[in-house]
């Protein structure tokens, strides 16, 4: 687990099918979580003081603002790599969410 330059938390897996087996681990018991969260690929580079920021962390950022509290948002990249292997619907605004 990282922490951005804005604050948030991050977590770094080795790839997206990883990190959306841990979210719907987390949230299934706690249907009325208030966490939203946002799902990239990519190499976040760190700053000075370790933290990790650049592109790759500003869309993930961006797809958790974006997502309904208890939800994940996925972009396309992410979706790309996982093949297909979770269910996913789009949104309407070109990301796509886990589907319940």
């Amino acid at each position: 687990m990282a922490r951005a330059a804005d604050g948030r938390f991050l977590v770094l897996y080795d790839t997206p099918a990883a990190a959306v087996h841990d979210v719907a681990g987390y949230l299934r018991p706690r249907a009325m979580t208030m966490v939203r969260f946002g799902l990239h690929a990519g190499e976040p580079p760190r700053d000075g003081g370790g933290r990790l920021t650049g592109p790759t962390v500003s869309a993930a950022s961006r797809l958790a603002d974006l997502a309904a509290p208890g939800r994940l948002r996925v972009s396309a990249a992410a979706a790309e790599l996982l093949g297909g292997a979770v269910p996913l619907e789009e949104t309407g605004d070109g990301s796509l969410q886990l589907r319940k």
